[in-house]
């Protein structure tokens, strides 16, 4: 049985075009100067990291994808707050007091994951909590699983 959690990098993909889809239909709005910066940032939760972040409470990232996905996100808040990289803001000063998506989606996965798992009784528990047998995918890499994504998520918001 092949673990269904195993996110593929093609749906990280279609989310990513999505996203920059959804925030290029709105440039109108990230261009109003007389729109606040909190006003954007409303909007942009609301459109853009819903379409980014749909269904991610169950992928199974690797560091790589997680950082992949931050980078994104980073591109399209730039965008939406009207701030091109050649200003040289820095990313400190571009989030203000918006968490890193990353923290964002581990927080959501754990979140998810508590409630899977005291659904014992529900097929959900069982096909999200599947540890497969051979652990490792041809070249010799260490497959990517629910459990291993969610311990990594333990370990970073325990240190």
């Amino acid at each position: 049985m092949k673990p269904l959690i195993n996110i593929n990098i093609n749906i990280i993909n279609i989310r990513k075009a999505q996203a920059w889809t959804a925030i290029n239909k709105l440039s109108e709005i990230w261009k109003a100067p007389q729109l606040s910066r909190e006003l954007k940032i409303r909007v942009f939760h609301a459109t853009v990291e819903a379409i980014l972040l749909y269904g991610s409470q169950c992928w199974a990232f690797t560091v790589a994808q997680e950082r992949s996905l931050d980078g994104t996100y980073t591109r399209l808040l730039r965008k939406a707050l009207d701030i091109s990289y050649k200003d040289h803001i820095p990313t400190i000063t571009l989030y203000g007091s918006l968490p890193p998506i990353s923290s964002t989606l581990r927080s959501r996965r754990q979140q998810y994951a508590g409630h899977c798992f005291r659904r014992v009784e529900e097929p959900i528990h069982s096909v999200l909590f599947f540890e497969p047998a051979g652990n490792f995918r041809p070249g010799g890499h260490v497959r990517t699983t629910y459990i291993k994504t969610l311990l990594r998520d333990w370990f970073i918001n325990h240190l």
